[in-house]
C-alpha cells in the first residue's frame, strides 16, 4: 500500500505539472526564447517537477561516484535516472569543519530546471540553514528564493524570499559531475599509494599534477591483488586501476575487488 501511495503521489504531481504549465515573464530578455518542443515553465511547474522527482527517488536507478577531496572540501556525485534519462543530480559534500552543503540538478530532456542548494554551516549561528532555489528555462536563470532557519524542522515552515537570480551557469556542472561519476577528465585518477593504520588500511588514488582530486578506498578483506600492490607499491605508482567497491554504513568506499586498467 505505501508504494502504491508513493506511485499515485508522484501521479499526482506529473498531472499537475502538466496542466499547469503557464508563462511567467522575465527580466531576462533570453528565457523567453522558446527552444523547439520546449514549453515556457513557471517556477510553480517547475517546482511540481521537482516534487514529482522526489516521490520517484525509491524507484528510480541510482549511480554513485566515489568520494573526492580537494584541499578541504570533499564529495560525492549520485545521478538518477529513468529509461537512462537522468532527471536529478545530486552533490553532497563538506567544507572541513565548517559545514556541509547538498546541491540538487533537477534536469528534464538533458535541460536544467532548477538548481537546489542546502548549507548548513557549524558556525554560530542564530540562522545556520539556509536554503537557495534557482530555477532555469532555456538554461537562463529567471528567478530565485532564498530561505533560512535555525534547524531543518523551522527549516519547513520558514517563508522563502525572493533573491537575484544567479546567472552563472550552473547547467556546466552537470559535465563535471558525470566525469565524476565516469572517473573521467579531472577525476581519472591513479594509484598513488596504500596507506596503513593499526585498525585500518586504505588505498589511494589521486594524480600527480597541481590541485589534483583524491579518493580513498578502505580496503578490510585482502585478496592476490590488494597483497600484491601491497608487496611492491612503487611499481604500480601511477597506474589506472579498475576498482569494484561498496559503501559501508560510514559512507566509506570499501574495496571489493580490482585489477589493473587495460586501456
Amino acid at each position: 500500500m505505501k508504494k502504491t501511495g508513493i506511485v499515485l503521489g508522484a501521479i499526482i504531481a506529473i498531472i499537475l505539472f502538466i496542466i499547469s504549465c503557464d508563462k511567467l515573464k522575465s527580466d531576462h530578455p533570453q528565457a523567453s526564447i522558446e527552444m523547439p518542443g520546449e514549453k515556457t515553465l513557471s517556477a510553480t511547474d517547475i517546482q511540481a517537477y521537482a516534487d514529482s522527482v522526489n516521490l520517484l527517488l525509491p524507484q528510480l536507478e541510482k549511480q554513485e561516484s566515489l568520494v573526492y577531496s580537494l584541499r578541504d572540501y570533499s564529495f560525492q556525485v549520485a545521478k538518477y535516472t529513468e529509461n537512462g534519462k537522468p532527471l536529478l543530480f545530486v552533490e553532497k559534500g563538506r567544507n572541513g569543519e565548517s559545514g556541509i552543503i547538498e546541491k540538487m540538478f533537477y534536469i528534464k530532456d538533458g535541460k536544467l530546471l532548477l538548481y537546489s542548494e542546502m548549507n548548513k554551516t557549524t558556525h554560530s549561528n542564530s540562522e545556520p540553514i539556509t536554503l537557495t532555489n534557482i530555477y532555469f528555462r532555456n538554461n537562463i536563470a529567471f528567478y530565485a528564493e532564498q530561505k533560512k532557519a535555525s534547524s531543518e524542522a523551522t527549516l519547513k515552515t520558514a517563508a522563502f524570499k525572493k533573491a537575484e537570480p544567479q546567472h552563472k551557469e550552473l547547467y556546466s556542472d552537470l559535465k563535471h559531475m558525470e566525469d565524476a561519476l565516469k572517473q573521467k577528465g579531472k577525476f581519472d585518477l591513479v594509484f598513488d599509494g596504500i596507506t596503513e593504520y593499526p585498525k585500518a588500511r586504505y588505498l589511494i588514488m589521486s594524480k600527480n599534477e597541481y590541485n589534483a582530486y583524491r579518493a580513498v578506498i578502505r580496503v578490510i578483506k585482502t585478496d592476490d591483488f590488494i597483497r600484491e600492490l601491497s608487496s611492491n607499491p612503487s611499481r604500480y605508482t601511477g597506474s589506472k586501476l579498475d576498482i569494484d567497491w561498496t559503501t559501508n554504513n560510514d559512507d566509506e568506499m570499501v574495496y571489493v575487488n580490482g585489477r589493473i586498467k587495460r586501456d
